[in-house]
Order: C-alpha cells, then structure tokens, then sequence
C-alpha cells in the first residue's frame, strides 16, 4: 500500500513542474533537457526497429520516445504533430494497431509527464539567489532575549556536544517569535511546530529539535517555558523568558546588535561548531587572534583550531599576520554549490504533506468519535391514507402508556 505522505509529496512536486493542463500540460522548461535523445530513440522514432539490447517490446520503445519528448518539454499537442511528421513514422506504426491511436498517445504522453514532474531532481546548482528562510528583525525585545538565552546556552551546554544544535534551535525560536509570535505584558510568546523550527534552524534534523525542545523545557533556569501544549493541528506554545547564566561571557557580541533571523542552511554542510565561530568573527569590530576567539567563543584550543581549520579550508575565514578575517567565500555561495534551495524546499513540501496527513487522520478520528444521525424514518407513523391526520388520542395514549401489547 502506498504511503500517504509519499503520495502527497509526489503530488505536490509534480504540480508545480508542470506547466499547462489538458493537451497543452508540459513540464517547467528549468527542468527539460537540451540534450538530443540516444540514437536508439531516434531511430525507433524514424523506423520502428527495436534495439532489444534496450527494450523487450514496441510497447517500451515507444514509450521511451514519448517520455524522451516530453523530457524535451513537449506537450501532448506537440507529440501529436510529430506522429503526422516523417521523422515519427516509427512511433505512428506502433500505434496503429489501436482503434482510437490519439487517445492510446495522449494516454502514454499523460504518464510519462506525470513520471518525469515526480522523478526529475532538482537542479543541484542554483545560482543568483540569497538564501534565506525569510526576513529578519532588530525588535529590541527579541534580540536582548536572543542575547541572553545563547549566554545562557553557552554557559549551562559548555562541555556538551549538544550546545551547538542548541543554539541553533534558540535561534530559530527568536525567529519564530518574530515573524508570527506576539509580545505579553512585554514577554515574547510563539506557538510553533518543531517542523518548522527544523528549517529555521539550518535544516537542522526534526528528531534533533524536539530533542532540544524537551531538554529545554525541562532545565532550571532555562529561557524557555511552554505555556501550552499543543492539541490537533495547534502547535506547542512558548514564552521566551528572561534568565541569568552562571557565569557572563562575551557571546553577546554575537547577537546584541545583530538581526534576529533564522540560521542559515549552509551549516548543515559546514557543521554546527563552526557557526558560532564565524559569527563571532564577522561581529567582531577587529580582528582578533585564535585564542582571542576561543575564549570568546567558550571553546578549548584543540577543538577550536580543528573548526577554525575546516573554515578556512571552506574559504569562510582566513588567517593573516595571527589573526582571523573573514574569508571570500559566502554562505549563499556553499549553499548554492550544495542545491540547499531545493534541500530546503523538499523538506518544506514534505512538511505540508505531513501535515495534510495529519489533519485528515484527525478528521477521520473525529468522525468515528461522532455517532451518526438517527434514522428518523422509523419515527413515522404509518397510515394507508396519508391525507388524513393522525389520531391525537392514539399519539397521547403511547407517549403515555407505550404501544399496544401486540400478543
């Protein structure tokens, strides 16, 4: 049996690589090749002579031209033309056993679109564009709140090797609350799912944020305090409180001026350590050297100079002279060699499908829970003249007493 979300998901992807409907659906021209068909293609095409080192029938070698057309960005229109040409004479004989051969065509061409829009890949380089979940914000509210709880991240997860996905998940909290969250009595609240956070937070894993969620919740002191859990399809909901670390630290200087905006894909591929590091440079109003920043930071010198190595190698950082200064490369520029904007976008498509899932496993659950209507056709009273009124007496004895004894 088929999986649900899958079949949502295929869906989805293929609506939104097809252009067109009817005869005139024909697959997004981002995802067509350029490239001519192999010469088998074209020859069966021509001729209708099989290569049965490729296929074990005219049944796959026409299919193979069709879908090879339509991989080209033809429509059923299009493929309809090409039968009636000279170079297609092949495909036209093939399909002449048929009584209805258009009808056989417009068939195949409809499956062989819909098999291409759910299977094609999306293209791994995708250039020309900044890659960003959405907007960030300079809230005053929300970046003090950032301030303090990644100090405070810092501070309780410094010899924990889950402080850095912690912080990320922090991150993507203040995010949350600044786009769709809401300030009370001047305490920033959010309700959101951790699907969403997943993606905020670099595309950190789901499993990974709930993970995070719950040991936030349950720690002393934390920044973090659900106020309501979630029910149906309403997420948990969370007050972003004020807290104090134990000890101060000069993480602050990566976020007190900074835009509060989600984490960026790229270290995904990078890795989660090495974050705080290259932000901690790029805020940094001089350049600092290694050790300046492993004590800012919070990190030995070991682990530090193995993440200050693999940013350079990424071209994020350079070292000059003994100290550190951002490096040529950009994020967008990783995340764009690494496909992250169709990443990101897989996961967003599987997360609605998730959630179209999940909201009709809910619905079929409230119907089962509700009874059904009574039939009240058995509360009609019979009579063989319909016209005439019922007997007011007879009603008012057997609400009174019950039917008549029938023995």
């Amino acid at each position: 049996m088929n999986n649900p979300i899958d079949a949502h998901i295929r869906a989805e992807t293929s609506a939104e690589r097809v252009l067109g409907s009817s005869d005139d659906a024909r697959l997004h021209p981002r995802f067509c090749r350029s490239t001519p068909p192999p010469r088998c293609v074209l020859d069966f095409a021509r001729t209708g002579r099989i290569d049965t080192r490729r296929w074990p029938s005219r049944s796959e070698a026409r299919q193979s031209v069709i879908t090879h057309a339509v991989l080209a960005g033809a429509s059923a229109t299009d493929i309809l033309t090409r039968v009636a040409e000279p170079a297609w004479a092949g495909v036209r004989a093939a399909y002449a056993r048929y009584a209805d051969p258009e009808r056989a065509i417009r068939r195949d061409t409809a499956r062989a679109l819909d098999w291409v829009a759910s299977t094609v890949p999306d293209l791994v380089r995708d250039t020309g564009h900044k890659i960003k979940h959405t907007g960030g914000t300079y809230d005053p509210v929300l970046r003090s709140w950032l301030t303090h709880a990644q100090t405070w991240v810092a501070s309780e997860f410094v010899h924990r090797r889950d402080r850095w996905t912690t912080h990320a998940v922090v991150q993507a909290l203040a995010w949350a609350a600044a786009v769709s969250g809401q300030i009370v009595e001047g305490v920033p609240t959010v309700g959101v799912g951790g699907r969403s956070l997943s993606i905020a937070a670099g595309m950190l894993p789901e499993t990974t944020v709930w993970s995070v969620l719950e040991r936030l919740r349950d720690m002393e002191g934390s920044p973090l305090l659900l106020i309501e859990r979630g029910v149906g399809q309403n997420p948990d909901r969370y007050a972003l409180v004020p807290t104090h670390a134990r000890r101060a630290t000069t993480i602050d200087t990566l976020t007190g001026s900074a835009e509060v905006e989600s984490v960026h894909p790229a270290w995904s591929i990078i890795g989660w350590r090495h974050r705080i590091l290259y932000d901690a440079v790029v805020a940094a109003a001089e350049p600092q050297t290694p050790d300046e920043l492993f004590t800012v930071v919070g990190v030995g010198r070991t682990s530090g100079y193995e993440a200050l190595l693999d940013l350079r190698v990424a071209g994020l950082l350079t070292v000059e002279n003994a100290h550190i200064g951002v490096g040529p490369v950009e994020l967008d520029d990783i995340g764009h060699r690494h496909g992250l904007t169709s990443a990101v976008r897989t996961r967003i498509v599987r997360h609605r499908a998730e959630r179209i899932v999940w909201r009709e496993w809910l619905a079929a659950r409230e119907e089962a829970r509700t009874p059904p209507e009574p039939d009240r056709s058995v509360f009609a009273i019979a009579d063989d003249h319909p016209a005439d009124p019922p007997d007011h007496d007879y009603i008012l004895a057997v609400m009174d007493t019950g039917p008549p004894d029938p023995f």
